[in-house]
């Protein structure tokens, strides 16, 4: 049975695109015939999608019924190499900031008019706000008699009076404070998502005192000293690629590299479509935690595939029964956060290779005291040439 189309009121979220709901967000939803040739049709819009790894889509959906479709172009999912080659193959000089443009936006005819089209809109601008240097939201569109291009200026987005490839560019100001796309007041909230049809955080009570940032004092004598040893930026690390054709291509940002830390250690690694991680491999001493930032894939692990997507975090603990190794099995990047405590002695166990690796570290600036990589053989006897 069809289910019934919602109405005005409605709660309105953005929710990946799977099986159960990928025939209807191509072939159910459609614009009214005055409106198909202001954008693509949902279907062309998932097949670009394929070819271009910026591409971030959703369904929208109003009480659990899809409504509509949106995808951006944010090019914070790229890798900067991809970034550089994707603006040198456009012909025109890289921004020193990443962009994320509003690339396609459709509400269903039939639900026109009941406000989901705003609602997914302040979805939207509350994602854009958790995207790293994302401070505008960018859109473009026809004009003519039934252009969106007044919709959109009546949520905040303004004409930048540039007109490329016959379409008016927009720009939504994502700091603005008023307007029906607002950020909400307390800054620490434009970080959540909410499933919610306004965009805005309500205000504080009346009467009561907005808090006042603490008075922040002068670097002192050590501050250089102690940010060189303690913090890390990850858009300032330098990359390094890990590639072994046919399966391996990662770029790693390694985090812990001259750090304080001895005992623990961090990268992003960022994984390339169709390709692995590290080997699959097991330790016995050091445990591992994963956070996945961006992108979708699996976690091969003790014989099992999961499934593994943006918001992740996942546990492994030392010891034999949890092999594992990220597959990036889509056609975007897949992005996460290492961490791993540096206990040693260590030994490390390659299932696929038959290898073990063992090392002994006392000091991570200077590498391994002790390392020995090689296949099992025969045991030894204990006093196996002795003299």
């Amino acid at each position: 049975m069809t289910p019934a189309l919602p109405d005005r009121g409605s709660t309105v979220v953005l929710r990946e695109i799977d099986a159960s709901t990928v025939r209807t967000i191509t072939d159910e939803l459609q614009l009214a015939p005055h409106q198909v040739d202001y954008v693509a049709s949902n279907a062309v819009s998932l097949a670009q999608a394929l070819f271009h790894p910026e591409a971030w889509y959703r369904a929208i959906v109003a009480d659990g019924v899809p409504v509509g479709f949106v995808m951006l172009a944010d090019e914070t999912l790229l890798t900067p190499e991809a970034r550089r080659a994707a603006w040198d193959a456009a012909g025109e000089p890289m921004p020193e900031q990443p962009r994320l443009s509003l690339w396609r936006f459709m509400i269903d005819h039939r639900v026109q008019g009941r406000g989901f089209g705003r609602a997914a809109l302040a979805c939207v601008a509350a994602h854009a706000r958790t995207r790293p240097g994302i401070t505008v939201l960018q859109a473009s569109c026809v004009p003519g008699p039934a252009s969106p291009q007044p919709f959109y200026e009546a949520l905040g987005f303004v004409p930048t009076g540039v007109i490329e490839d016959g379409e008016v560019g927009l720009v939504l100001d994502l700091d603005r404070r008023d307007g029906p796309l607002a950020a909400p007041a307390d800054a620490a909230a434009t970080t959540t998502v909410a499933p919610a049809t306004a965009a805005a955080a309500a205000a504080p009570p009346a009467g009561e005192a907005k808090p006042q940032p603490a008075a922040i004092p002068a670097p002192g004598p050590r501050a250089a000293e102690l940010a060189q040893r303690l913090l890390r930026h990850v858009d300032e690390v330098a990359l390094h690629r890990e590639q072994r054709a046919p399966l391996y291509d990662t770029l790693c940002a390694r985090l812990g590299d001259g750090s304080a830390a001895r005992k623990l250690g961090a990268s992003v690694d960022t994984l390339a479509p169709g390709m692995r991680g590290c080997p699959y491999h097991l330790h016995h001493a050091q445990e591992e935690l994963f956070v996945v930032l961006d992108g979708e894939g699996h976690l091969r692990v003790a014989g099992e595939m999961l499934p593994v997507r943006a918001g992740h975090v996942v546990f492994m603990p030392a010891g034999p029964d949890y092999p594992h190794q990220f597959v990036n099995t889509s056609a975007r990047p897949l992005r996460y956060v290492s961490i791993g405590t540096r206990e040693t002695p260590e030994i490390c166990e390659y299932p696929d290779s038959g290898k073990d690796q063992v090392w002994s570290v006392s000091d991570p600036a200077r590498g391994p005291d002790y390392l020995a990589r090689q296949r099992r053989g025969p045991p030894l006897d204990y006093w196996d040439g002795e003299p």
